[in-house]
């Protein structure tokens, strides 16, 4: 018997009532957003700064930007889950915090450079 992929995952169009499809498109909006933050940071950086060594600020920026985005991609995914486990939900928030901290830490290197 093949399995239903219904079985697994919530139809994104009818699991809000009425409010399903806007939820999906600002999740995908959100989604979509940081992928692109990401991509326009790696091409800046590559413009920039050509064939020389990039600081290691602009690298921790687009590592965090990087681990925002996959962090973005579970949640997009997760309120359509049947039963979402207590392990993608940490997975999730580590991600999260991980990047938070590296653009933390890459926007102080950043500052530093700067002064």
């Amino acid at each position: 018997m093949l399995l239903n992929p219904l079985d697994i995952l919530g139809n994104p169009l009818n699991t809000f009532g009425e409010m399903s499809i806007p939820i999906l498109i600002s999740n995908f909006i959100t989604l979509c957003g940081f992928i692109l933050a990401t991509w326009f940071a790696a091409r800046y950086t590559d413009i920039l700064y050509g064939g020389r060594p990039k600081p290691k600020s602009w690298l921790l920026i687009i590592n965090g930007l990087l681990s925002l985005s996959i962090a973005e991609t579970g949640q997009f995914l997760l309120p359509y889950r049947i039963n979402p486990m207590i392990i993608e939900a940490t997975l999730i928030l580590i991600s999260q915090g991980f990047g938070a901290i590296l653009i933390t830490i890459g926007c102080y290197l950043l500052s530093r450079e700067m002064a």
